[in-house]
């Protein structure tokens, strides 16, 4: 079983730096700012659930 502090570890620069590219667009549209922190929200939780899946499916022991 893998250790989840080896997926937390995992977690790079270039990783973060993608999240604030995706969550750059939501920020600067015309919108309520509870709008905008709801999908930047939503947006930050699917990437890093799709990177654990990936991270988790990835050489399976």
């Amino acid at each position: 079983m893998k250790d989840f502090q080896d997926f937390v570890d995992s977690l790079d620069q270039d990783f973060i730096d993608a999240i604030q590219e995706d969550t750059s667009y939501t920020l600067n549209q015309k919108a309520p700012v509870m709008n905008k922190l709801i999908t930047e929200s939503f947006t930050v939780a699917m990437r890093i659930l799709e990177r654990y899946h990936e991270w988790l499916h990835d050489n399976e022991q």
